[in-house]
């Protein structure tokens, strides 16, 4: 790999930071709408159909004192009488990561955020749709992609990859090289593999594929399908689906795993890439995510015009603007930037 290809200490350095902790709980949470405890529980019922989602912040003197669900809203009695605790699910503070944001999901829907002091804000699996979460998600899943190129020209030197990749894909990439070329752009050839390509050398390689340690090479196909559907997703901004999820987990898991092996300086015998590659492969097929967890509430995957589980547009601090404030309290504290 040319010299000129090598990220400075400095770009290291923004890298660890932008993945680890330039994204916080906060950026994604949105506030609760809340009702009163003493509100009938028909009004709250009322307040969730009107708002579209399936959540309600309970307060008592102005202070949120716990939330409900919309399954608890079918009975007759005040919100006190069906009011449940924040910690019956994780709570995070503002400044957590995205990493304890996508965890904490995975354990439970909906996560609770402490905003100032307070526990106000909720995160719901339909908030990975969002913006700060797909940017974070395509840092990981290039950084991967990295490790990947890197991995094969460590151990593959002077393109002796070709003979591992079918005729007609290397025909494109020598296409694209000579393109590429033509607008005088310094590259190598291997700079113009895809995604599907570098997964397939990475499986045909002798070396690589007893490294990676799948159990056949289907399963390897399988997993590296899986990295390339949420890339192709996130960079055409395509809604996240179900079986994103699983991968989302694998990825945050490995994290620091990824960020230490991106850090190991490159030698020709270092197998370090081919330890991450094998290291994410093994956090997904030991995490099997239950997606029940998830509660699509609902927003994940086709999300709905007004995605459940958010707040719909044109609100004040959480209320819509029509509706009447005297049945509901109305939060005093922003939770985005």
């Amino acid at each position: 790999m040319s010299e000129h290809r090598h990220s400075s200490p400095a770009a290291k350095e923004a890298l660890h930071r932008i993945l680890k902790s330039a994204f916080t709980a906060k950026d994604i949470a949105d506030l609760l709408p809340a009702v009163d405890v003493n509100v009938p529980i028909e009004q709250a019922r009322d307040l969730v159909q009107r708002l579209g989602c399936h959540i309600l912040g309970v307060q008592s003197e102005g202070q949120y004192v716990g939330w409900l669900d919309e399954n608890d809203l079918d009975r007759p009695g005040i919100c006190a009488d069906v009011l449940r605790q924040f910690n019956e699910r994780p709570i995070l503070h503002e400044t957590a990561s995205l990493k304890s944001v996508v965890l904490s999901l995975a354990q439970g829907s909906p996560v609770f955020v402490n905003v100032m002091g307070e526990t106000a804000a909720a995160i719901c699996p339909c908030d990975l749709q969002d913006a700060p979460v797909r940017m974070w998600l395509f840092g990981l899943i290039t950084l991967m992609e990295t490790l990947m190129h890197r991995a094969i020209t460590s151990q593959m030197p002077d393109e002796t990859w070709r003979g591992y990749l079918s005729e007609g894909r290397l025909e494109r990439a020598v296409a694209l090289y000579k393109e590429r070329q033509r607008r005088h752009e310094n590259i190598d050839l291997d700079d113009c593999l895809q995604f599907s390509d570098k997964a397939d050398i990475l499986l045909r390689y002798p070396a690589t594929a007893e490294a990676l340690g799948f159990t056949s090479r289907r399963r390897g196909q399988e997993f590296f399908s899986k990295l390339e559907a949420l890339r192709n997703n996130l960079a055409h901004s395509q809604p996240l689906t179900d079986d994103s999820l699983p991968i989302i987990v694998a990825l945050a898991v490995s994290l620091d795993v990824l960020l230490e092996v991106e850090a190991t300086p490159i030698m020709q015998t270092s197998t370090s890439p081919m330890q991450a590659v094998k290291s994410l492969a093994a956090r997904l097929q030991e995490q099997n995510v239950n997606l029940a967890l998830f509660r699509a509430l609902p927003g994940v995957a086709t999300p709905p015009p007004t995605p459940k589980g958010k707040l719909p547009p044109k609100t004040v601090k959480g209320i819509p603007q029509e509706a009447s404030p005297s049945p509901v309290s109305q939060p005093t504290q922003e939770t985005k930037n």
